[in-house]
């Protein structure tokens, strides 16, 4: 049980591993805790339903922003408790890939971060379909160049 609690979870307690053995068998405890679905949780502020375009302010609310979601999101790992979603999220975020540094919209981060929660024991045929629309990844990948006609800017073989 250590083992799977090892792979599965950014870490646990002895205190998880004697809740995790009291679930008596490894079908229990990985349809009861490690894969139970849950709501998604509450935004780290307000500032997630703003409009895009206000992260770019002078102020600076986008590193602000940005610094906040992040947090958010390590307390949301360090907290998860025996469940493996918050692990699931971070396996999606790395595998669909993309920079702060080219999505420069908080919002979308976070927008998409929830995307990868949401599927996280989810349908990952419709996971791909979504996460093929999602503003952040459309501004990763350029998608405001692409063209039915075929790839802007590509050489010809």
């Amino acid at each position: 049980m250590s083992h799977l609690l090892s792979r599965s979870l950014f870490g646990f307690s002895k205190s998880d591993l004697t809740t995790a053995l009291g679930y008596g068998t490894f079908s229990d405890f990985i349809d009861k805790a490690l894969l139970k679905d849950a709501t998604l949780p509450a935004a780290p502020n307000t500032w997630v339903s703003a409009v895009p375009a206000q992260s770019q302010q002078d102020d600076g609310s986008a590193g602000k922003w940005y610094t906040e979601m992040t947090s958010w999101w390590y307390m949301r790992m360090v907290n998860e408790g025996l469940s493996m979603r918050e692990k699931m999220v971070l396996f999606f975020h790395n595998h669909f890939a993309n920079e702060r540094a080219k999505v420069v919209y908080p919002q979308n981060m976070y927008v998409q971060n929830q995307l990868f929660r949401k599927y996280a024991f989810g349908n990952f045929k419709q996971l791909v379909k979504d996460v093929s629309i999602d503003p952040g990844m459309l501004i990763y990948l350029d998608g405001n160049n692409s063209r039915g006609a075929g790839p802007k800017n590509m050489p010809a073989r």
